[in-house]
């Protein structure tokens, strides 16, 4: 005969042993078998030692309950059933697990005296269910890390405190639990690039000065090879250039603090192949969008055989962006489409614009002026119900009215896409 019990129905240890076919007195078994079945992320072994059961070892239906509880409490499964049958002269274990429904990789963001291999593989010895991902919204795998974390940092003589969030992931990836070490400041001491041109060393050296002396953070540290440093290269036509990732190493000295290197492939120098010509945009004049990227753009970077300088033609594309927003387009983006000619080290460039639909101004909402400032600022709006909504006008009008009243104040815009209307609040700021 043989017994089902879900986590939640946990049976006395007498009527357990009359299922069993057991006497009272001899509950205390030993384990002859177990089986692991229904778990995609785990195997069957990392589950059986995280359990804390093992072939050999004593049965009983108080160390059943606690190894099911022990799994339960890691939250890295929705559901666990088990079954107890007689297997020899021992007692066969069976259990069926739903694993969690998400799963995040683990990030370490200042632990600057391990590096991200050396952590995970420090982890998955001491951490059966550990192997780089963990129960996205926390649970008692993810204190189990800091818990170990802690001990790694305290071999090292660093009494510190580890804590963990989940956040969401750049660049579109999913969530992320980072573990980070709190009440401990490490001081960004160099930040070098190997790699790069002489020449070039003084500009790159620029975008990251207001970073010494800050807080190493990982994340941080890959931010700066985007943005400015990036930009140093792709403004040269450096299309390709790749950055980082970080590399660090502790400076001298007896409080901890790091030298940052972020190593350069600058790849070769790309030119364009054409002249900027882009398609018909929806909803905009082809005349009004050249002249607009015209204006924004010189010459030279548009040109064929121009080094290709992508941060400039960005202004452009912000410009058709703008004249999109004048016309109502609340929500437009456009985007550069580049399409590389490796072999030769050209360039042709697209454009993509999805303007989204035409907002029109809602109500404007004046709300805890005095009376005479109310007034006033309705005659300075000049964006009547209907007109196509402007978010440029917002931002121009407040720099006037605000200037006219001498008052701080704060605004709120909500569109609303049922009606295709944008109502403004403009309130007295603090």
């Amino acid at each position: 005969m043989s017994a089902t019990f879900a986590r939640s129905r946990l049976l006395p240890a007498l009527l357990l042993a009359a299922l069993l076919g057991l006497p009272a007195a001899a509950q205390t078994q030993t384990i002859s078998l177990i089986k692991v079945t229904g778990s995609r992320h785990f195997t069957a072994q990392a589950i059986v030692q995280a359990s804390g059961l093992r072939v050999g070892g004593p049965f009983s239906p108080a160390l059943a309950r606690q190894a099911v509880n022990r799994l339960t409490a890691t939250g890295a499964f929705a559901h666990i059933s088990y079954t107890f049958f007689p297997a020899g002269a021992g007692v066969g274990i069976q259990m069926t697990l739903q694993d969690a429904a998400h799963f995040a990789p683990a990030e370490f963001d200042n632990f600057v005296w391990f590096t991200p291999a050396q952590l995970n593989a420090a982890l998955e010895k001491a951490i059966p269910l550990y192997h780089g991902q963990l129960p996205a919204y926390g649970g008692g795998l993810a204190d189990q890390i800091v818990r170990r974390l802690q001990a790694l940092l305290a071999r090292r003589g660093i009494h510190a405190t580890v804590q963990y969030l989940t956040s969401v992931g750049g660049a579109g990836r999913g969530p992320e639990v980072q573990f980070s070490i709190v009440g401990l400041r490490i001081p960004v001491a160099a930040i070098t690039f190997p790699g790069a041109a002489a020449a070039l060393q003084p500009r790159l050296a620029a975008t990251v000065r207001s970073e010494l002396g800050s807080n190493f953070s990982w994340e941080v540290a890959q931010g700066w090879t985007q943005g400015p440093s990036r930009a140093v290269y792709l403004r040269r036509g450096y299309l390709a250039v790749q950055l980082g990732p970080p590399r660090v190493t502790l400076a001298p000295g007896a409080a901890p603090r790091v030298d940052v290197a972020l190593p350069v492939r600058p790849g070769p120098v790309y030119h364009l192949a054409s002249a900027l010509a882009f398609p018909p945009l929806p909803q905009l004049p082809p005349a009004a969008v050249a002249k607009r990227f015209a204006a924004a753009v010189p010459a030279t970077d548009r040109q064929p055989g121009a080094v290709a300088n992508p941060v400039a033609l960005q202004r452009g594309v912000a410009a058709i962006v703008h004249l999109y927003h004048l016309h109502g387009y609340y929500s437009a983006h456009a985007a550069l489409r580049p399409h590389l000619q490796k072999a030769q080290a050209l360039v042709t460039y697209g454009l993509a614009a999805a303007p989204g639909p035409r907002y029109a101004m809602g109500k404007l909402v004046l709300e805890g002026w005095p009376q005479s400032i109310t007034q006033r600022l309705r005659r300075l709006w000049k964006l009547a119900p209907g007109q196509p909504y402007s978010g440029i006008y917002l931002r121009h009008f407040l720099v006037t009215a605000i200037t006219a009243i001498r008052a701080q104040a704060v605004f709120t815009v909500t569109a609303d896409p049922r009606t295709l209307t944008v109502d403004v609040a403009i309130r007295p700021g603090a």
